[in-house]
C-alpha cells in the first residue's frame, strides 16, 4: 500500500513519539497535491461502537464494508471524493478494525489540502481504543489538542470509555476532571455526557471504589444528566459487593422512582449487565458451578457474552485455585473472537502466581505484549509481587531495573512488593540500598 508504508509510524504501537510527532506535524503543516493510487487489504468485520454523528447516516444505512467497496469503485473510475466522504471512510475502516488504513486515508486528506476536523481524529482515536492501543489513542488525543482541534464530549467519551475498559480507570478519572475543570495543559472545559460518567462509574465499582463511584454519580445528576439502568446497576452491584446493603437498597428504590426499571426488560429477558452481575455474585459467594451454568445459558437466551462475562468467571476460578479452568476459558474466549483486556491478563497472572506457576505466568505476560495489550501499574505490581513470593527475587529485581531504565512511572506498591521480597530472601543490604535511593531518584513523592 502506498500510504500504509509511509504512515507505519503512526499505526505501529512500537513507534517512538519523536518520529510520530515529526511526521504528523509535517502532514498538518504541509498540504500536498492530490495523489492517485490507493489500495486496501481484505476487509474484516467488527461491531460498531458509538458512531460519530457526522459520519453516521451513510455508513449506518449501507454498512461499513459496503461503504468501503463503494469508495474503491469511486477510486477505480477516477472520481474524487470530498472531505465528508473521506471522513465516512475513516469511520468505517476503524469500525472494522482497520485503523492503519484509517491513518492512510488521513494522509490522503492532508495531501489533498483538506483540513481534518474533530470528527476525523475522534474516529481514529476510537479505532485505536477498539484495538486496545490506549497509549497511541492518548498520544493522538494530545496531538489533536496541540494542533488546535477542540475535543468535544464525544471525543472525551471515546477515550474515557477505552481507558476504563482496559483497566486504566484512574487515568480516565483524571481526564474527566480535566474535562470538567479545564485545569490541565489542554485547557478546554467540556460538559461530560452519559458515556463519560457511565464508563468511569462502572470502572470505579470494578476497582472496589463504590464510594467514589457514588460521588461521581451525584456530580452527574447534579449536572442534570439522567442516570440510566447501566449506571444504577454498576452502583448497586458495587455497594452489594462491599456489604453496603442499605446504600444498594436506597439506590434501587431511587432508580424505580426515577422511572428507570431494572434490567428485566420487555418480555422479562435480562440483558448482559444483569447476567454479569448475577455471575459475579455467585463467584464471590464461591458458587462457581451455578455461575458456570449461568454463563453457558446466557447466549441461549439471546445475550452475547462480552469480555466482562469471561473476566468474571476467570476471576472466580483463579480465586478458588482453579487456574487450569481459567486458562481454558481464556482460550475459549480468544477462539470466539472476544478480545482480552489488561484486566483479563491481570486476573490470570494473579491466579498463576498464587498457584506457583511462575513460568506459565511469564509466558502469559509475553503473550499479553504480543497481542498489544498495554500493561498498567497493577500488572507490574502483580509480576514483581508474584516473582518475589515465588522465590524469584533476582527476576523481580531485573524487571524493576527495566522499568526504571524505561522511565516508567513507578507505583509505591511496586517498592513495597520489592522491599518485602528482598527482606524475605535475606537481602537486607539490597533492600536498604534501594530505600536510600528513594529521595535521590525523586521517588519519595510516591510515599
Amino acid at each position: 500500500m502506498v500510504f500504509k508504508t509511509s504512515l507505519r509510524c503512526y499505526c505501529s504501537s512500537s513507534s517512538s513519539e519523536t518520529a510520530l510527532n515529526g511526521k504528523l506535524s509535517s502532514l498538518f503543516t504541509k498540504p500536498r497535491k492530490r495523489s492517485s493510487s490507493f489500495s486496501f487489504s481484505k476487509t474484516t468485520t467488527q461491531n460498531s461502537v458509538l458512531p460519530v454523528q457526522e459520519t453516521t447516516p451513510l455508513d449506518k444505512f449501507l454498512g461499513e464494508n459496503y461503504v468501503i467497496l463503494l469508495y474503491k469503485r469511486l477510486d477505480s473510475i477516477g472520481l474524487l471524493p470530498n472531505f465528508i466522504t473521506l471522513n465516512i471512510l475513516i469511520n468505517c475502516l476503524c469500525n472494522v478494525s482497520r485503523v492503519s488504513d484509517g491513518f492512510a486515508v488521513l494522509a490522503r486528506i492532508l495531501r489533498w489540502g483538506f483540513s481534518p476536523n474533530a470528527v476525523t481524529l475522534s474516529c481514529l482515536i476510537r479505532g485505536l481504543c477498539m484495538e486496545n492501543r490506549m497509549v497511541d489513542a492518548s498520544w493522538l488525543f494530545k496531538k489533536m489538542v496541540k494542533f488546535g482541534f477542540s475535543p468535544n464530549a464525544v471525543t472525551y467519551g471515546i477515550l474515557i470509555n477505552g481507558l476504563c475498559r482496559t483497566g486504566s480507570t484512574g487515568v480516565a478519572l483524571k481526564l474527566h476532571e480535566e474535562m470538567v475543570n479545564g485545569d490541565s495543559k489542554i485547557g478546554y472545559v467540556c460538559k461530560p455526557n452519559i458515556v463519560c460518567y457511565t464508563s468511569i462509574i462502572d470502572g470505579l465499582y470494578k476497582d472496589g471504589l463504590a464510594d467514589k463511584a457514588k460521588e461521581l454519580f451525584l456530580e452527574m445528576t447534579g449536572k442534570g444528566i439522567k442516570a440510566d439502568v447501566v449506571v444504577y446497576t454498576s452502583l448497586i452491584h458495587g455497594f452489594c459487593c462491599t456489604g453496603n446493603w442499605e446504600e444498594a437498597k436506597g439506590l434501587f428504590i431511587e432508580m424505580v422512582h426515577q422511572g428507570v426499571w431494572p434490567n428485566l426488560l420487555t418480555f422479562n429477558v435480562p440483558d448482559i449487565y444483569t447476567y454479569n452481575t448475577l455471575m459475579d455474585g455467585h463467584c464471590l459467594a464461591g458458587r462457581l458451578d451455578i455461575a458456570r451454568e449461568l454463563f453457558v445459558s446466557t447466549e441461549s437466551k439471546g445475550c452475547k457474552l462480552d469480555v466482562v462475562s469471561y473476566n468474571i468467571l476467570m476471576n472466580g476460578y483463579c480465586k478458588n485455585g482453579k487456574t487450569e479452568e481459567a486458562m481454558s476459558l481464556h482460550k475459549e474466549m480468544i477462539l470466539k473472537g472476544v478480545r482480552s483486556t489488561v484486566i483479563t491478563y491481570n486476573t490470570l497472572l494473579t491466579g498463576l502466581f498464587q498457584a506457583g506457576k511462575v513460568r506459565y505466568a511469564q509466558k502469559l505476560f509475553a503473550e499479553m505484549q504480543l497481542h498489544n495489550v498495554t500493561p498498567n501499574s497493577s500488572t507490574y505490581n502483580i509480576l514483581i509481587d508474584g516473582l518475589c513470593k515465588n522465590d524469584c527475587v533476582p527476576e523481580a529485581i531485573e524487571l524493576f531495573h527495566t522499568l526504571v531504565n524505561s522511565k516508567y512511572q513507578l507505583d509505591i506498591e511496586i517498592f513495597n512488593c520489592l522491599f518485602h521480597g528482598l527482606c524475605k530472601s535475606g537481602r537486607f543490604e539490597k533492600a536498604w540500598e534501594l530505600f536510600l535511593r528513594l529521595p535521590h531518584e525523586g521517588w519519595c513523592q510516591l510515599l
